[in-house]
């Protein structure tokens, strides 16, 4: 079997623990019993947890290293795998064991805040949620590099992106939006009484969608 072949195999795989986590975790928010809440997120966790094993074993990573470097490749696959590859080197800078303590926490935390809601006493999410956010910082310090701290954690989400460029962007808005927002808001109150009376063809409306 080719490392190419290996690679589409384990994606195929990959595709159906993701479809899975997808419908279930799907379910879980909205026609799941809350009696089955606890054994839906289990459920969840070990596609979740599979993914995590695949994707960080070292036959998987050593499998898309070769592939990053072969030129034979599709342009679009090559980037793809590209992409994967160099967010796995970071990846792999974050133990495996602290990865899983997340998925479980994430699990415990989601059913602490049911049993709050049901119950009106949040005392288990508060500690579940405190030690979700220590897992957070283990996390982040794993990732430390260019960013340290929270700016790991914006990196992570959108590449190249810190508090620096976030402040700036927020600027920008406080500064040109809200001041376009407020003349808006402030406009005098007009409304076209013609509007409610037209009619749109609903065969038009399919074919824009």
């Amino acid at each position: 079997m080719t490392n190419l072949e290996k690679y589409l195999k384990d994606q195929e795989l990959l595709k159906i623990y993701r479809y899975a986590d997808f419908i279930i975790s799907y379910d879980e928010e909205t026609v799941c019993p809350k009696n089955d809440k606890k054994t839906s997120l289990e459920v969840s966790s070990y596609f979740v947890k599979k993914i995590i094993e695949i994707t960080t074993s070292d036959e998987y990573f050593k499998n898309l290293e070769a592939l990053s470097k072969d030129d034979s490749l599709d342009e679009l696959l090559k980037k793809k795998i590209i992409r994967e590859y160099k967010d796995l080197l970071k990846q792999r800078r974050i133990p495996t064991d602290l990865m899983y303590e997340e998925v479980d926490l994430i699990d415990s935390t989601s059913l602490a805040w049911e049993k709050g809601i049901d119950t009106l006493n949040f005392n288990d999410f508060i500690n579940d949620l405190d030690l979700l956010v220590g897992v957070e910082k283990k996390r982040a310090k794993c990732l430390e590099d260019k960013y340290k701290g929270y700016d790991v954690i914006l990196d992570d989400m959108e590449e190249g992106f810190s508090t620096k460029e976030y402040d700036e962007l927020f600027e920008l808005i406080e500064k040109e939006i809200l001041p376009l927002l407020n003349k808006i808001i402030n406009l005098p109150k007009k409304y076209n009484e013609k509007i409610k009376d037209l009619k749109f063809d609903i065969d038009k409306q399919k074919k824009l969608t």
